[in-house]
């Protein structure tokens, strides 16, 4: 169960050959996380797979540590996750929030929302420390590689939300 839910989460979808070998690890090391996810994260189908949709929180998280932001966490972010369909402990259902994309693509409205509040900071509680870095630097670390003079130049002229907001950030 636990092999599934972990090839699930990182690689989009089931592979049967890459559960045995997780499920195997975690046996074998008896439960030592890094052990345990060494067969997803060297495995080709984590690059080949399918892309996944950034869930709220994941998206607000890879947001913050990208841009440097720092946010207390409370009330202002918690209505932006929950706009995007998050809110914190309130899932009906005993599985957890959904992992399919499907489940979080009608909440694109509130990401992008989201995205232009974080970056012009309007978002209570929250502020970028990195505000005063190059646009350059900023995308690039929140890319996590080297920009075309295009996407550099269509980002200068929209300002940081525009990259939050874009697909590339959007999905893992």
């Amino acid at each position: 169960h636990l092999a599934r839910k972990m090839c699930v989460y990182f690689l989009g979808k089931r592979y049967p050959h890459i559960e045995a070998e997780v499920a195997k690890a975690y046996s074998a090391s008896k439960g030592d996380i890094r052990k345990t996810i060494r067969p997803i994260l060297y495995s080709d189908e984590l690059i080949e797979g399918p892309p996944i949709l950034k869930r709220p929180l994941d998206l607000v998280a890879s947001s913050l540590r990208a841009l440097d932001g720092a946010t207390d966490g409370w009330t202002h972010i918690q209505d932006h996750l929950s706009r995007m369909g998050q809110e914190p402990y309130e899932w009906p259902m005993p599985d957890g929030f959904p992992m399919k994309t499907t489940a979080w693509s009608g909440s694109m409205l509130p990401r992008w929302q989201f995205a232009f509040a974080l970056a012009s900071g309007e978002i209570g509680g929250t502020h970028l420390e990195g505000a005063d870095l190059p646009i350059r630097t900023r995308l690039e670390a929140l890319y996590g590689r080297k920009l075309t003079a295009e996407v550099l130049k269509a980002a200068e002229q929209e300002g940081m939300g525009m990259a939050v907001a874009a697909p590339e950030f959007q999905w893992r």
